[in-house]
């Protein structure tokens, strides 16, 4: 706890410097919210049980079970090249986690630039299946949790386990810890 109290005074300060007046401060750890000093104009933000939930950079972060969920709207079913770009575009997801869901609509966009349809023309029936099928199951991802702590402190064993696969549509790399303590298996 002391060493997060210290990084979190650093952190404060160091905002400060660049002028920077941080207005809002959240933990999953009461002690480091007890210690905030907020600025007069603004609240602290304390969560209770029943709002245990913060968006921060398009996702929504539990503090009380400390795991990251997203939340996408379905887009408009509308059949068009441009429609389907701004819906991909929507989909804001600066970690990475979504990349497999990404990847997928930008090869269902690839099949609207292969079959050569302008921005606001109707794309094919088998284009036009498959942004439907991707648009009806996009409101599953509400139902994705990733844990933001990856426990290692006490880990007797630790492994990083990579993957890498390539076809002629996409590509990926992805990269695991796998940590194994008394407590049990982990698996980021």
């Amino acid at each position: 706890l002391q060493g997060a109290l210290e990084l979190k005074s650093q952190l404060i300060e160091l905002l400060r410097k660049g002028g920077f007046e941080l207005s809002k401060w959240s933990s999953n750890h009461s002690s480091l919210l007890d210690t905030t000093q907020n600025p007069p104009d603004s609240s602290p933000l304390h969560l209770g049980p029943e709002d245990q939930t913060i968006k921060i950079l398009g996702l929504q972060w539990d503090s009380n079970r400390d795991n990251f969920t997203y939340h996408v709207e379905a887009p408009d079913l509308a059949f068009t090249k441009r429609s389907i770009l701004s819906s991909i575009a929507r989909i804001f997801d600066p970690l990475g986690y979504l990349s497999p869901v990404v990847c997928y609509a930008k090869i269902i966009l690839q099949l609207c630039w292969q079959a050569q349809v302008d921005w606001d023309q109707r794309v094919p029936d088998s284009v036009a299946t498959k942004w439907r099928s991707f648009v009806d199951q996009l409101p599953l991802i509400d139902h994705v949790t990733i844990p933001r702590f990856i426990p290692a402190s006490d880990a007797e064993h630790l492994q990083i386990i990579g993957f890498c696969d390539a076809s002629e549509q996409a590509y990926s790399a992805m990269i695991y810890l796998r940590s194994v303590s008394p407590m049990g298996t982990n698996i980021s």
